[in-house]
Order: C-alpha cells, then structure tokens, then sequence
C-alpha cells in the first residue's frame, strides 16, 4: 500500500513539476459572484500525502467524496495554491470532470462585539438609550451603515502604490448611526457616543458580511457519488534533515538520520508525508494561481513580470555563488547541507525524485516535530594531513621577508 501511495504521488510530482518549471499553463481566470448557491452539494475533503521540499514548498494531496446534485458541487477549501499547480480530478474510472469555476460568495460570520459600532449594527430594531455628549438619546436602532470599500476600475484592481495619494482609492469610514424616536429620526456621530442601555436586552454577537472564496465543479458519471482529488503546490511546510556520526567504534561508524518538519499551513491528521531530497527549481511558486482568487488581473501580470525578471537576473548567479562558495571553503553550503553526505543510504528512488517516506503523521499548525528516518553503520577509517608551511622565506615574526630582506640574509 505505501508503495503505491508512493508511486502515485511521485506520479502527480513528475507530471506537475514539468508544467511549472517550463512555465506552460493554461489560464482559467475565474468568475466572480455575489450570491450563494445553498443547492450545491459540498465536498469535503481531507489531506492523505504531502511531499515537502526543503525550501518551505510542500505538494498536497486531498481526497473526498461527494454526492452531486445535477452534477455540480462545491469545495469550500480553496488553497492558496501556486500557478499552474491547482488540480481537481476524479478518482473513479466512470466519472469525468468537465467545468471547474472559482468564484467569491457572500457569507455571515458571527462574533463576539467589541465596538459600540458593531454592538449597534448587531441590534437593529433593537429600543436603546444613548449617551451622548451631555445629552440623553432615546429611540429604536433604525440603521448602522457599514464602511464604504474603495472605488475600482471596470476591470481593475486596486492600485496600492498610489491608493495613499488618491482619494478614490481610500476607503469610506462609517460615522454615523440613525436613531427613529418616534417623534422623527435622529442622526448620531458614533464616535461621540459614551454610552449605551438596552431597557429589554440585546445581543452580543456580531453578524459580520465577508467574501468566501469557493471552486464548483461538474462532474459526469453514471454514480452520483463522486470520489474526488484535489492537489496543489503552496507554501507553508519544510523539512531539515539532521545527520548525527558516532565514532565511538574504532572501524565502524553509527550514523543516524532525523528529518525536522515545520508546519505552517493546515492542521494535519494521520496525513503520509515525503521528504524530498534536493531542490526543485519552481519559476512560479511565489505567483498564485487565478483559482486562488486572491488576486486581480492587474496584480497576476505584475507578478508574473517581477518572477521573470527575478529568473533572468539572479538565478544563474545565485548557483554559480553557490557552487563557487562550496569549491572555496570546502565545506557544504546551507541549502546543500547532508545531501551528499546520504548518497548510498537506505531512501526510495522514483524516478528523477529521492525521497524518505515517513507514515500516518499528525502536526497542528504552527507546530514542529523531528521524525528519526535511517539508522546505519559503514566501515571508516582516520586519515591524518599534514600541511607544511614554507619557513624558510619567513622572518622570526612571522612575516614574509621581503625581496631586500632575502639579498642581507
């Protein structure tokens, strides 16, 4: 069973790592929308493998399934995945994936109020007594406007280098609350408000309007119950290898591996995790995909420029700095640090990929934990060096002696 999981994510690995590293994808930029679509079935889905590379980048692997209605259905877990990486794909041989769309939808989250503001917009309707100033308010809470978001372009988002300079691109702040005191309306300054009586109660809990990203799919199939994969490249998982070398024995030498995962991204459960050797080359990991719907038009060109120009610029410089590096001081660099030194140890080879497979972990969020990997003894042997400095050129000092220094002698 571990090797076919193996297999099949080393599979995912070989197809996805091409398409990132030639920078060929297709753009499915996606639509957005306002309303929810209670009719739509929802797909769960949780994470059963997670190959992490060193540089912080880790390939998820979700399953789940779902019941679909008419064939469409939406997960409501959409990662911030990186370009081109972002797949959902079915994992039944009678069942074809035909449309995926993002798209945003407008949700209710309920909070606890810490503001007068928000207490007031929590109880609309509600009778209140108000403090304000030197003066008494009585009346029934009529409305409580929310702030005004910044105006864009048919098309456009916003443009933060000059949003500090332009006052169409600030946001509108809400100062005011209307109060119906039965003999007309009164309009109040909320910030001149010091305080607030319910005579008959009140809620606490804030009901606060936000957008949410979600991806809906079809699928065609003669089953209705779908069972679906969801895989993607994003930041937040990496692993450093740890090498420890007991020499205690004169002629054999214990060495022990540990691998140290630092998690960043999700809550994880009995997931399978890779620890990939070496480091991929992702021209795009830090561009997200359209289908992380976190971004406009405007700002995934931009990105895609300034990675470009980052590629051009500094990649062969940056491996040519750190092979030049290691042939100077001798030593291993950072980024390099144990792959050579696991070069013939027990691992498992797929492929153009070496990787240690470690199973059923669970790691919360913002927690590190450190997994032993291979134990093994190999024969050694000391090797002493002696280099000889030249002495004769050199004064009682240490210095030198220079040209007239060696005609007196």
């Amino acid at each position: 069973m571990a090797k076919e999981g193996r297999t099949m994510l080393n599979k995912s690995l070989i197809g996805i790592i091409p398409l990132i590293l030639s920078g060929v994808f297709f753009l499915l930029y996606p639509t957005l929308g306002s309303t929810k679509d209670s009719s739509l079935a929802v797909l769960n889905t949780k994470a059963k493998s997670i190959a992490v590379f060193k540089n912080g980048v880790g390939f998820f692997m979700r399953e789940g399934t779902v019941r679909s209605n008419d064939g469409w259905a939406v997960t409501e877990y959409v990662p911030n995945a990186s370009l081109g990486s972002l797949w959902i794909s079915s994992l039944d041989k009678d069942s074809i994936l035909e449309e995926v769309v993002g798209f945003k939808e407008e949700v209710q989250r309920s909070f606890e109020a810490i503001s007068i503001e928000e207490l007031l917009a929590s109880n609309i309707g509600k009778k209140v007594k108000i403090t304000y100033g030197d003066k008494i308010v009585e009346g029934t809470i009529k409305s409580v406007p929310e702030p005004r978001a910044p105006e864009k372009g048919e098309g456009t988002g916003i443009d933060y280098s000059r949003s500090a300079y332009d006052p169409r691109l600030q946001p509108k702040l809400a100062a005011i609350v209307i109060l119906d005191t039965g003999e007309g309306e009164v309009v109040l300054n909320k910030s001149n408000i010091s305080k607030v009586e319910f005579p008959k109660g009140f809620s606490a809990r804030y009901l606060s309007k936000e957008k949410a990203k979600r991806i809906k799919f079809k699928v065609a199939g003669s089953k209705r119950e779908a069972r679906l994969g969801l895989s993607y490249l994003q930041k937040g998982v990496s692993w450093v290898p740890s090498y420890l070398v007991n020499i205690g024995d004169s002629q054999k030498a214990r060495i022990t591996m540990k691998a140290t995962l630092i998690n960043d991204a999700e809550d994880l459960e009995n997931v399978d995790f890779f620890f990939v050797v070496g480091y991929p080359n992702f021209l795009y990991a830090d561009v997200l995909s359209p289908m992380a719907l976190q971004e406009s038009i405007t700002q995934f060109i931009q990105g895609l420029r300034r990675e470009g120009r980052q590629e051009d610029a500094g990649g062969m410089i940056a491996i040519t700095r750190q092979r030049a590096d290691f042939r100077e001081s001798g030593t291993l660099s950072n980024l390099d640090y144990g792959y050579e030194t696991i070069k013939g140890l027990p691992g498992a080879a797929e492929e153009d990929l070496f990787l240690y497979h470690k199973e059923k972990i669970s790691i919360k969020k913002g927690e590190r934990a450190y997994y032993p990997i291979f134990f093994d003894e190999v024969d050694y042997k000391h090797i002493y060096e002696w280099e000889i400095p030249d002495t004769i050129n050199v004064d009682p000092r240490g210095y030198q002696r220079s040209e007239q220094q060696k005609k007196e002698k």
